[in-house]
């Protein structure tokens, strides 16, 4: 190996690169949201609870009623039975929250004011989430809502729903004109892109054809190294033939039965 290495030469077991050779360039694709949006008396009356314990909100409304929004403390017991018995696990937080009457106020004032927007709009269906958004800040105020802005987040992300059709939700725009998308998180991607080369460049020709409306979070991109041994050494050896693969099969077998008939001639 040292001779190897004094040598500097290439050879089966040795190769020269350069340090930039290992290098990549991680980039991030982005993809923008579409959405599409309706309001319905299931997605409305899904506010009452808190996603993140909807199926326990459900059984306590279920079995307390107009409780839940006055006084849990005497039903305490019983839920907290009910949760042992389900075998049902919940954070401390959430635990809480199914318990805290504030809570489900809160969660009850949101279902309202949905109830009261879903009679605005009907039955409509945006398929263009940026008209949606404008139509909605002019009946909030045509019907005189005050919701803050986590609370009208939480109406519409219950409305919304993602579909590959609809028109991109534009972020903002530049005063030149320039359009921002919101990125879609679930259709974020990435890609190594070799150090040495322009990342326009690989975009243009690795991603783009596949998915025209991409673009690069160029704040997003980070340099790494990488040495992949097997990449640079790597030497394909030819599979062997199915002649050969049923020869030690059948080879196999028989060295099989021969250890078989010697075990039962011991037992006998």
């Amino acid at each position: 190996m040292d001779r190897h290495y004094l040598d500097f030469a290439e050879t089966e077991i040795s190769k020269i690169f350069d340090n930039s050779d290992f290098g990549y360039q991680k980039i991030t694709v982005e993809r923008p949201l579409r959405l599409r949006t309706r309001f319905t008396r299931e997605k409305v009356e899904s506010l009452r609870f808190i996603d993140a314990i909807h199926y326990e909100m459900e059984w306590v409304y279920d079995r307390f009623g107009s409780d839940v929004y006055r006084d849990l403390k005497p039903h305490k017991k019983v839920i907290e039975k009910w949760l042992e018995a389900s075998e049902i696990k919940i954070t401390l937080k959430n635990r809480n929250a199914l318990l805290d009457v504030t809570k489900w106020q809160k969660h009850k004032e949101i279902m309202e004011a949905a109830a009261v927007l879903a009679e605005h709009f009907g039955d409509t269906e945006y398929d263009d989430f940026n008209i949606f958004s404008r139509e909605l800040k002019a009946a909030l105020k045509k019907l005189g809502l005050h919701l803050s802005a986590p609370d009208k987040k939480q109406i519409i992300n219950c409305m919304s729903y993602r579909s590959e059709d609809a028109a991109p939700v534009i972020k903002k725009r530049d005063k030149d004109g320039t359009v921002h998308y919101e990125p879609d998180s679930e259709l974020r991607d990435t890609e190594s892109v070799p150090l040495l080369e322009d990342i326009d460049e690989y975009f243009t020709r690795e991603v783009l054809p596949h998915v025209e409306d991409a673009w690069i979070d160029h704040s997003k991109t980070v340099i790494g190294y990488e040495i992949s041994f097997t990449r640079y050494f790597y030497t394909y050896e030819p599979l062997r033939s199915l002649d050969e693969i049923a020869r030690d099969i059948l080879t196999l077998e028989a060295e099989t039965d021969g250890i078989l008939q010697q075990v039962v001639s011991f037992e006998g």
